[in-house]
């Protein structure tokens, strides 16, 4: 097999890899693993997932870039960098700042401190708030770097 054809092979493999694992993961088994299994079955399935998960899709990005055996565009080599800086910030902000906020949740839960004569605490509401933000943040990340890598893969095609 010559250089080309190799390069040819890795970029086809990694974009297959990339966008068809992020789609698939995303829009179907996470929502369906989110319906089926318990919330904390779900959250330990998420905890053991996404590090690979978001370093994956921060690393393919550059395979893609250095793999592909014609000359990319502008607007391919853009959709590149932008899978590849919303998915670190998945990885390297998002994704630890949700778990934290998730912990101290569950602290509050596990110690009777979330609710009060059955109403949430003040301190529980505003864990409950500021993990939606960050998780909406982390979601709209994920979509761009799905989304960025499909008009990649057009403009490539």
């Amino acid at each position: 097999m010559s250089l080309i054809g190799l390069k040819s092979s890795i970029h086809l493999l990694t974009f297959s890899i990339g966008f068809g694992g992020s789609f698939f993961y995303s829009y179907i088994a996470s929502p369906l693993a989110f319906k089926y299994l318990e919330r904390s079955q779900f959250s330990i399935l998420q905890n053991h997932v996404f590090p690979i998960y978001f370093l994956g899709q921060t690393l393919i990005p550059s395979v893609l870039g250095l793999s592909s055996t014609i000359p990319l565009t502008n607007l391919s080599i853009s959709m590149l960098v932008v899978s590849t800086i919303t998915s670190g910030m998945n990885y390297l902000w998002l994704m630890p700042k949700c778990r934290k906020i998730k912990e101290e949740r569950n602290y509050l839960i596990n110690n009777n401190l979330d609710k009060v004569d059955g109403i949430e605490t003040a301190d529980f509401k505003q864990k409950t708030k500021e993990f939606g933000i960050y998780h909406g943040i982390s979601l709209l990340c994920n979509l761009l770097s799905v989304g960025s890598l499909a008009v990649y893969g057009l403009t490539f095609a």
